[in-house]
């Protein structure tokens, strides 16, 4: 039963960094569906309060030998947890109006789904009248990911007599060779040649667990022992997550000394749906006997849809002095002004993540985690959110905007990240070593109430955007404040976000290319402003630091205060008119351009 436990634990610790598990009670007949065959499948519905106060990793040698670091710990302290259920998914009706469809156009009809304990029913006739002369394949149909199981052989063996009982699971893919070594007559009592009474049942895949010798995903070595994990189609519920995340040198060869704030994570009302044919894979960094530490998890993951009321990140000693504790996060609604994004719900939507991660955490005058990739590819289908500041995790009512994402790939081949927090008081810090290659269908900002009277929501973005071989390093700092009086850059009350640039954040990049169009709905960008193009920006510096702050708690907009330096060279930037003078009445002319080329900038 233990052992259950700590693979559900595992499971949502990876799914969702920072989030944890605790063993609880289980009883027996939770786990009568439980099964094992060369590995472990679970079907489960889990239900969890839980409270910790020390949760951490720790790495016994840092980054290794002859890195100038130690022993490091990364964990969440104080941890709240409230309304944790994880389960086989619920959230089928999506997936069976997509195979009536499918169903339909092979000349089927197919009504009367409905949904029950975690399964598809479709109690009712299945007529296939198809052109390809009805053909068909009884399978397994798993609405969530490919699945292979040995029921399908019963299922083929039920006699027509057994009609009204039996599950026959109907995947139209047309295969002529089933009913050929099946003859049509078999169905003959259940009405026409080539109809079904019958019970369509779809089964959802279940959280598989496996120990193996081999090669992981991304590992470069053989004969290395690994966790495969077959994610299943898990769905995931968290009513509340509360905890601050911090980070510390090793007090003891066993023990942690979290003595390095980050921050706090705030989560509330979320809904995670994981694809069934999801995978990960986990094993030691570096060959499998050299004696070092550190973990690195390939990954083949797609989540289908996160919903979510609030997800927050604070800072609980705000930033220099005169300033208190503040949030920022993106939320569904907020208070005032009561704003909601397309639907009413923050959401994203098919997030896929494929690739390799390595983690270690290592002390050199601070502790920090260095998080490294390989052959990383994230996908996002959609984001939409708003990105609101306040005082408290619970009262986010300083409202930016509303960022809108859609078909955005991000592809990076090999680098590295590291978070470490300040010596003294929390913040963030991270330093870059990252490339990548970006492009997106849109990247839009949308501000919902205008202006003011008169004016409704607008929206301005880049939609067909490609950025290649874009280049960060250096470091950042994040911390989110409240000023207080006295205060003398921010109105006293006023929550802000602090990026600080530390000795320079550098950028390049190959090239940029995107139209700046404006709309009044976020799925409506159908003005178009032009088309901005940048080619080969050198090695540019930013100094100094900038606050991002909304108006006020009663009107949406962004506020930039900044002393920034910028040390920049780009062989060109230019601006671009697709249709010339056209919309002016003035014919014969054609696209043009403007722009700056060979241009460096200094201070």
């Amino acid at each position: 039963m233990k052992k259950i436990l700590k693979a559900i634990a595992l499971m949502i610790c990876l799914l969702f960094p920072l989030s944890v598990m605790a063993m609880t009670t289980i009883e027996d007949s939770d786990l009568s569906t439980v099964t094992g065959q060369s590995g472990v499948s679970i079907n489960l519905d889990v239900n969890l309060d839980l409270h910790m106060d020390t949760a951490a990793w720790g790495d016994s040698d840092g980054l290794g030998a002859a890195t100038n670091t130690t022993a490091g710990w990364v964990g969440l302290k104080d941890l709240d947890a409230t309304g944790i259920r994880v389960r086989l998914r619920q959230d089928a009706q999506g997936q069976i109006d997509a195979y009536k469809a499918y169903a339909t156009g092979y000349g089927g009809t197919v009504d009367n789904f409905f949904v029950a304990n975690g399964y598809v029913y479709k109690p009712s006739v299945w007529a296939i009248v198809d052109a390809n002369d009805g053909t068909f394949t009884p399978s397994l149909l798993d609405f969530f990911g490919p699945y292979s199981a040995s029921i399908v052989g019963a299922l083929q063996g039920a006699s027509a007599t057994d009609a009204n009982a039996m599950m026959l699971l109907l995947n139209l893919n047309s295969l002529a060779a089933w009913k050929a070594s099946n003859s049509v007559s078999y169905y003959a009592s259940m009405g026409a040649a080539d109809s079904c009474l019958s019970y369509v049942i779809a089964y959802v895949k279940p959280l598989t667990i496996d120990v193996a010798t081999g090669t992981p995903k991304g590992s470069a070595y053989t004969g290395q022992t690994y966790v495969h994990i077959g994610t299943g189609s898990l769905e995931l519920n968290i009513a509340s997550l509360d905890a601050k995340v911090e980070m510390g040198p090793g007090a003891s060869a066993t023990a942690p000394n979290l003595n390095q704030q980050l921050g706090s994570l705030y989560i509330g009302g979320l809904q995670a749906y994981i694809n069934g044919a999801s995978f990960i894979d986990i094993y030691k960094v570096g060959a499998p006997n050299d004696g070092t530490t550190g973990v690195a998890i390939g990954f083949e993951v797609t989540v289908d849809k996160v919903s979510f009321d609030e997800i927050a990140w604070g800072d609980g000693d705000g930033v220099d002095l005169d300033t208190a504790a503040g949030w920022v996060g993106l939320v569904t609604d907020t208070s005032a002004p009561t704003v909601a994004v397309s639907g009413g719900t923050a959401e994203i939507q098919n997030l896929q993540i494929n690739g390799v991660l390595t983690i270690d955490v290592a002390t050199s005058s601070n502790t920090f985690v260095q998080i490294g990739y390989s052959d990383l590819s994230i996908f996002l289908g959609q984001l939409d959110a708003n990105v609101a500041l306040g005082a408290t995790k619970t009262n986010l009512n300083n409202v930016l905007g509303t960022l809108y994402v859609s078909n955005l790939n991000v592809t990076l081949a090999n680098g590295s990240i590291n978070i470490s927090a300040p010596a003294t008081g929390s913040g963030v810090i991270v330093g870059f070593n990252v490339t990548a290659d970006v492009t997106a269908d849109t990247v839009a900002w949308g501000d919902l109430d205008g202006i003011g009277s008169g004016s409704t929501q607008g929206w301005v973005g880049l939609t067909t955007l490609v950025v290649d071989d874009f280049k960060v390093g250096g470091q950042l700092t994040v911390d989110v404040a409240t000023a207080t009086a006295g205060n003398t850059q921010e109105d006293e009350g006023i929550t802000f976000v602090r990026l600080g640039f530390g000795s320079g954040l550098q950028l390049s990049m190959a090239s940029m290319d995107a139209d700046v169009q404006l709309g009044s709905a976020r799925t409506a960008l159908d003005q178009t402003l032009g088309h901005l193009a940048v080619v080969n920006l050198h090695d540019t510096t930013v100094l100094g630091w900038v606050d991002i702050h909304a108006h006020s708690a009663s009107s949406q907009g962004v506020v930039l205060n900044m002393n920034v330096t910028v040390n920049t060279q780009v062989d060109t930037v230019a601006w671009g008119d697709s249709n010339g003078l056209a919309n002016l009445g003035v014919g014969n002319t054609t696209a043009g351009w403007v722009g700056l080329a060979l241009t460096r900038i200094t201070k």
